[in-house]
């Protein structure tokens, strides 16, 4: 339900509720039909949209015209939806709601008796009998900080105390709202506490408030007299701060029936004692007693307006003494000011405001004696500009007018104010006749921006025909040549100049010298005039310049003619290239053409194109320019490029390509509009045969033992496509979507006769430790008919074993076992290897890596929720086992996809390499696949440390830090263990002190926080998960619970495999309430749907590895919502981890999306960000 606060800091979110509780009035929210698209509108018209997600509990896209992101006016606006109860519900909360038969006083509550029905009251709020216990232990203590009353027909209950206020408001049967300084718009322990105080003050106060509000009305009633009139008035006055370039609102304030006044010092702190009716000091000797009626409704509205900008301006810019009389003034912010403010002194004088319409009064006079023109305009002395309005000043009558004002006039304003020599009087500008076409011209413009100018006709009477302009283009090897003529009348003048750039010929009164000088001035600065025509060099640059710029910019201004020469020199753009792919003795063969090139030019284009380089001169003469919105040529390139072909060969064709090439030279040359691609009847039936597999094509085994899903059955045909064609792949499918059961159904068809397109023979399956007997169990499950045989036991057992290994279908062993037992398998060959958790060889370099990829296997498979991790060369590695050599060496991949993807962040390759492995993964998700599976709700539980504990945390942050400041890089790599062993200590602090310091004798936050997590999810009746990486945090949670005698099952790696079977398959079937669970040891593999909450202690630098943990409860067969805690220590290393969680969860979504990428090597920067 609070997504959307991960969004803000917590000081955002509470200067939010602060400034609502402050509002006379809470913005009007409009919605759209669908109830996610909201819009509310702030002080100075600040317009602040969101539209929610489909579940209505986070932002999917915001604007707010204050120009900043994630900003108080949008928290603000969150706040009021979640108050006004439009976001999404928290299913969190059905479990924890009131039950009226946990309290025993309560079972009989006497509805007649009692005007309110508590037990209707408290039905949907969220606490559960152990918050309710504990607030019972508190009503003495509260009973000082609580005041209950009777507001506008229903009662409110506040506790005040001293530092922020906890508030409910409730009537006869229900809550209208809460709401707590400590966390805005969500439910706490302070409003159940707040809940028990209302509980008592039913009790004692049974009013009907109809009743009492009616009562006090009437003997409050005004029976006539004199009326109260208010007591204060307050001046508002702008000054120029002269240390910077913002005016300042400051304000004084006196009694109205006295001429002094004095200054306010301090805004925030006057308008607080206002709305509390208090004393405010103004000064030394002389204070104000604040009541209801000091200000009018005008003034109050003022003040209330600087308040609220005052507290953005202190959260955005830092709180200062000296500057709390003063607000910094912005063009919203005169809005606002304006809007409320009917007088306001700037500078000395005082000025009432009036509504005006703002004109220039442009004006064009003829003036025979001086031989010109005058050209006039209004220009008041002193100008404001507003967000949407524009504020002039008139010195004669003290007026303030306002205006509303267009962006085009707001920018004429900005230009005729340089040219205002006279402030506040008529301005009047002189122009020649020399400049008189200039001035038409400028005339011109103002009447396109919709205004007028008086005496236009007197210039334009005057003015002089325009010619008509002819260019004529000519060029030579070395040369460019462009001759000007212009035309009056059917007579023909070339323009010509001679040595000091003048025209020629000006005398002649038929030539108008302005538009000829106009014809010209595109040509000016990039030809000279040499004799009869304007000359520039023939290079590269100038003819991208002439064909690119120049011409379409003559074309408007006359007719352009060019001689063949001229046209010669063209570029070509957007040239046509043909593709021919064929197959070869079973290989692909790819050859490329060019209507515009000859196969020597082409090559010659290739061997030096660079993506940065777009314009090209071949030994031929011919010009190549490219469009940057055209990347055909680009991806030929890298075609080349990644079939490591030379431009020759790639040209001349008859290369012969491994057969896989064909998935991705087909899905990316396609795509060009401007690139034929011919493929061959034997390319198109590959292709397509690996695109569907029928069901009667390919139907299920007929001694499967299991119904299959949709999706499953479509992940077992992908899988036996892939067979079919002697290929390998990666079924990614998200943790819990039964990869096993798929997999098993391909090894059972293997085994079918009746199913000839699944290549028949022995499988060898590789899993971790872990899930040995996971997978020997659900053999015997959905394949009783496959035998299996299990390599376990000592040494010498299992060399017995594999010696009969030709009598089974499937053999079952370890990434351990079978780097030990390696010899024993280099004379055996399998049709099949399927590795599970393939994220086990990720690395490399490993013995396990090694081990499965030296396996002689026709066909391999590879498993794995998460194909990425951190880092590209997770995915290499993986592919080197499934299919070597297709994402090339190392080196290569890194080279041409790594390096530009995670540091460079192309995002070109990124998709390169996506088409490259699409065929070869099958990813999908829960959210795709499984729409009846329950819901998964993760949010962060946020604990404090104790004071010593925070202290020892400080004092280990402190110290790290001040050693990395003084590391260089190369320091900093050579004792990176080090440093990580620290940092591993700091994170263990925030878990618990003792697991750093055997002799700590203090208390843990995060301890008791979560052990009170488990005692409200017990009452509730949830079973739950605790995971951790520390095997010592979970002693200490077990010595917890002992305490509390309760029954828990533990898993850590020391665990005997048969063990942990045994307590999973007991905990999906009994009653014991809890599960510890290292993450190492228990993290993958597990079954256990039996619990419905995960507690995630402690955070890890990966994500992935935490999703992959949830995701043994959250899996088919989970028939509960899924509730998802991971426990945050707040402003610690562990919030900030969380962050650097949410760069790296998307690695494996982006390569299989095509989204944006991030590196997940964490550098000195990061730890010292972390700190």
């Amino acid at each position: 339900m609070n997504e959307w606060k991960n969004r803000f800091s917590s000081l955002t979110i509470q200067m939010a509720g602060s400034i609502l509780r402050t509002m006379k009035e809470i913005p009007l929210v409009s919605v759209d039909d669908r109830n996610i698209f909201f819009t509310a509108v702030f002080s100075q018209n600040i317009k602040t949209t969101v539209t929610l997600t489909e579940e209505r509990n986070d932002i999917e896209q915001s604007t707010c015209q204050c120009g900043r992101r994630n900003c108080i006016h949008l928290a603000m606006l969150m706040t009021i939806l979640e108050h006004k109860k439009l976001l999404g519900e928290d299913n969190s909360s059905e479990s924890r709601n009131f039950d009226k038969s946990t309290f025993k006083w309560l079972r009989d509550w006497d509805e007649e008796t009692y005007y309110y029905s508590l037990p209707k009251l408290f039905s949907d709020l969220p606490f559960s009998e152990y918050d309710w216990n504990q607030a019972l232990k508190k009503r003495d203590e509260n009973a000082a900080l609580c005041h209950f009353e009777i507001k506008n027909g229903c009662f409110c209950m506040t506790m005040d105390r001293g530092w922020g206020i906890t508030e409910i408001r409730f009537n006869r049967e229900t809550v209208i709202s809460y709401d707590c300084y400590s966390n805005p718009g969500d439910w706490c322990k302070h409003l159940t506490e707040c809940c028990a105080m209302v509980a008592e003050a039913v009790l004692e106060n049974n009013v009907n408030p109809e009743e009492e509000t009616f009562g006090k009305d009437f003997v409050r009633m005004d029976l006539g007299g004199e009326k109260k009139t208010p007591t204060l008035k307050l001046y508002p006055e702008i000054s120029k701060k002269y240390t910077s370039d913002y005016d300042e609102l400051s304000f004084r304030v006196g009694r109205i029936d006295e001429k002094k006044s004095f200054v306010v010092k301090d805004i925030k702190d006057f308008y607080e004692k206002l709305v509390a009716e208090d004393e405010y000091q103004i000064t030394p000797n002389k204070s104000i007693f604040f009541d209801e009626e000091s200000l009018n409704e005008q003034d109050e509205e003022l003040i209330r307006f600087a308040y609220n900008e005052k507290i953005e301006e202190d959260y955005v810019r830092g709180y200062s003494k000296i500057e709390s009389k003063a607000l910094a003034m912005s063009p919203s912010r005169y809005d606002g000011l304006f809007d409320r403010a009917k007088t306001v002194k700037i500078d000395r004088n005082v000025y009432f405001k009036k509504d005006d319409e703002f004109d220039f009064l442009f004006e064009c006079k003829r003036d025979d004696k001086r031989n010109g023109y005058h050209f006039l305009y209004s220009f008041p002395s002193r100008m404001i500009e507003g967000s949407e309005r524009i504020y002039y000043f008139n010195r004669n009558d003290f007026s303030m007018c306002v205006s509303s004002v267009t962006d085009a006039k707001r920018r004429l304003i900005r230009k005729f104010e340089k040219y205002c020599a006279y402030p506040g009087e008529r301005q009047d500008i002189f122009i020649s006749d020399a400049n008189k076409h200039e001035l038409s011209d400028l005339i011109e413009k103002i009447e396109k921006l919709g205004m007028k100018v008086e005496g236009k006709s007197e210039l334009s009477e005057d003015e002089s025909k325009k010619p008509e302009v002819s260019y004529y283009f000519d060029a030579d090897k070395e040369n460019f040549f462009c001759k000007v003529e212009c035309t009056y009348g059917g007579e023909h003048y070339p323009i010509e100049l001679n040595d000091f750039g003048i025209i020629k010929g000006q005398k002649n009164r038929k030539r108008n010298e302005y538009f000829e000088k106009k014809a010209i001035e595109h040509l000016r600065g990039k030809f000279v005039f040499d004799e009869e025509a304007f000359v520039t060099e023939r290079d590269t640059e100038n003819t991208e310049m002439i064909f690119e710029r120049l011409l379409p910019k003559l074309k408007k201004t006359g007719s352009v003619m060019g001689t063949r020469a001229f046209q010669n020199a063209h570029i070509y753009r957007r040239p046509k290239f043909s593709v021919g792919l064929s197959f070869n003795n079973d290989l692909l063969n790819i050859e490329v053409t060019s209507s515009d090139f000859s196969p020597e030019e082409l090559a010659e284009i290739l061997g030096s194109y660079t993506p940065q380089k777009k314009f090209y001169v071949l030994k031929t003469g011919k010009r190549l320019k490219f469009d940057d919105e055209d990347k055909t040529f680009e991806e030929l390139f890298k075609t080349m490029n990644m079939i490591g072909a030379t431009p020759e060969e790639f040209v001349k064709g008859k290369l012969d390509l491994p057969l896989y090439r064909a998935f991705y030279l087909e899905s990316v040359l396609q795509e060009k509009e401007r690139l034929t691609v011919s493929s061959d009847e034997r390319i198109k039936s590959f292709v397509e045969s690996f695109e569907s597999f029928t069901e009667e094509q390919l139907p299920l085994p007929s001694g499967l033992n299991a119904k299959l899903r949709p999706y499953q059955e479509e992940g077992y045909r992908w899988m036996a496509s892939l067979a079919n064609g002697n290929f390998g792949g990666i079924l990614a499918d998200e943790m819990g979507l039964g990869k096993t059961l798929q997999t098993i159904t391909l090894l059972l068809a293997a085994k079918d006769d009746k199913i000839s397109q699944v290549s028949s023979g022995q499988a060898l399956i590789v899993t971790p430790a872990a899930l040995l007997y996971n997978w020997q169990n659900e053999l015997e499950n959905f394949a009783p008919t496959l035998k299996t045989l299990v390599i376990n036991g000592t040494k010498k057992q299992r060399h017995d074993l594999l010696a009969d290994v030709a009598d089974y279908d499937i053999v079952l062993t370890t990434y351990d076992q079978l780097k030990r037992d390696f010899e024993d398998y280099l004379e055996l060959e399998f049709e099949y290897e399927i590795i599970d958790e393939a994220q086990n060889i990720k690395n490399s370099t490993t013995q396990a890596s090694k081990a499965v990829k030296a396996i002689d296997a026709k066909t391999r498979f590879a498993l794995t929720g998460t194909p990425i991790e951190n880092r590209l060369s997770e995915l290499w590695s993986i592919f080197d086992y499934v299919m070597p050599g297709y994402l090339f060496s190392y080196n290569e991949f890194r080279e041409q996809f790594e390096r530009p993807i995670m540091i460079d962040e192309e995002k070109g390759m990124q998709k390169a390499l996506i088409k490259m492995i699409v065929p070869f993964v099958l990813r999908r998700k829960k959210s795709q696949v499984l729409k009846d599976l329950p819901e998964k709700i993760e949010r962060p539980y946020y604990a404090e440390m104790s004071k010593k504990q925070a202290g020892l945390y400080q004092a280990m942050v402190n110290e790290l830090r001040t050693e990395l400041s003084q590391k260089s890089a190369d320091e900093f790599k050579q004792s990176k263990i080090e440093i990580l062993a620290k940092l591993t200590k700091i994170r263990q602090i925030c878990c618990d002190p003792s697991l750093v310091y055997s002799d700590y004798d203090g208390e843990s936050g995060k301890t008791d926080t979560c052990m009170e997590l488990i005692e409200s999810a017990l009452s509730g009746g949830h079973r739950i998960i605790v995971f951790s990486q520390f095997v010592s945090m979970l002693s200490i949670l077990e010595k917890k619970l002992k305490q509390r005698k309760i029954e828990f099952y533990k898993i850590i790696g020391e665990t005997p495999k048969e063990e942990r079977f045994k307590m999973v398959e007991e905990f999906n079937q009994n009653d014991v309430p809890i599960f510890l669970i290292s993450l190492k040891a228990g993290g993958t593999g597990l079954n256990l749907v039996g619990a419905d909450v995960i507690i995630h202690y402690d955070p890890w630098w990966n994500e992935a590895a935490q999703n992959q943990a949830t995701d043994r409860a959250h899996r088919i067969g989970q028939t509960k919502n899924v509730l998802v805690y991971k426990l945050i220590v707040k402003d610690t290393i562990e919030e900030r981890i969380l962050k650097m969680q949410e760069q790296k969860s998307k690695l494996a979504d982006d390569i299989l999306s095509g989204k944006g990428m991030q590196s997940g090597i964490i550098d000195k920067d990061d730890l010292m960000n972390l700190l």
